[in-house]
C-alpha cells in the first residue's frame, strides 16, 4: 500500500521541487524507505527521509552548480585514501536517512561499498541552501548536531556566504552547534578535518 501511495504522490509533484514533502505519506521506517529506493519508487528524484517523511530535494540549476563546486573544492584538499569526498551521499544517522549535498568521510572509499556511512564516519558535511535555508539551519542542523557531525557548512546561495558550524552539543530539540563562523565573498573558508585545518578556499569559488 505504501508503495502505491508513494507512486501516486510523486506523479502529482511539480517538476521543480525543493525539499517538497510528499503529501499523504507519513512515518516511513528506514527499512521501508530503503526498499522504496531499491524498487525505483522515487524515479529520478533525489529524496531524503526526515522525521519519517520523504522529501524531494532541490534540483534547481544554482543548487546543482554550487554542489558541484563545493565537492570539487573539498576533493582537492580531502583526497584518498585518507578521506573520501562525495556529493549527494546517503547517510545512516540512526533512523534518519539524509541525502547530504556534500560530505567528507573517513577513508578509504571501499568502506562504503557494503554499508551506508554513519555519523562516526563523517568529518565534514555540507548542505547547499537555495530555498531550503530554514530547514538546513533548523531541524536538519539539530539532527546533525545531535548525531555529533563535527563540522557542518551551510552554503547560503541567497546571502552568498558560508556558515561554518562546529562544537555540536545536546540532543533532540536542544541540539545545536556552539560555534558559527560566517565567511562572505572575498573571504577564505577553512577546511577542518579531524580538528586540523587542511587548507582554505575562496568563498566565491563555491558560489554560482
Amino acid at each position: 500500500m505504501i508503495v502505491r501511495e508513494l507512486l501516486d504522490a510523486i506523479e502529482a509533484l511539480p517538476l521543480r521541487a525543493s525539499l517538497t514533502m510528499i503529501e499523504g505519506v507519513y512515518h516511513m521506517t528506514p527499512r521501508q524507505f530503503r526498499k522504496a529506493i531499491d524498487a525505483g519508487v522515487f524515479g529520478e528524484n533525489h529524496v531524503e527521509l526526515l522525521g519519517g517523511i520523504p522529501f524531494i530535494m532541490s534540483e534547481n540549476p544554482p543548487h546543482i552548480v554550487a554542489t558541484a563546486r563545493v565537492h570539487r573544492a573539498l576533493a582537492v584538499l580531502a583526497f584518498l585514501p585518507r578521506w573520501f569526498a562525495n556529493k549527494e551521499h546517503r547517510l545512516a544517522l540512526g533512523r534518519w536517512r539524509p541525502l547530504a549535498d556534500v560530505v567528507v568521510l573517513q577513508g578509504p572509499d571501499s568502506t562504503y561499498a557494503t554499508r551506508l556511512a554513519q555519523a562516526a564516519d563523517v568529518a565534514l558535511l555540507v548542505e547547499v541552501a537555495d530555498t531550503s535555508y530554514a530547514k538546513d539551519s533548523g531541524p536538519k542542523l539539530r539532527r546533525y548536531a545531535g548525531s555529533r557531525i563535527p563540522v557542518y557548512w551551510i552554503v547560503d546561495l541567497k546571502r552568498r556566504l558560508v556558515e561554518v558550524r562546529g562544537l555540536p552539543y545536546g540532543k533532540g530539540k536542544l541540539a545545536g552547534y556552539a560555534r558559527c563562523d560566517i565567511y562572505q565573498e572575498g573571504d577564505q573558508v577553512p577546511v577542518v578535518l579531524d580538528g586540523q585545518e587542511v587548507g582554505r578556499g575562496p568563498v566565491s569559488d563555491l558560489l554560482p
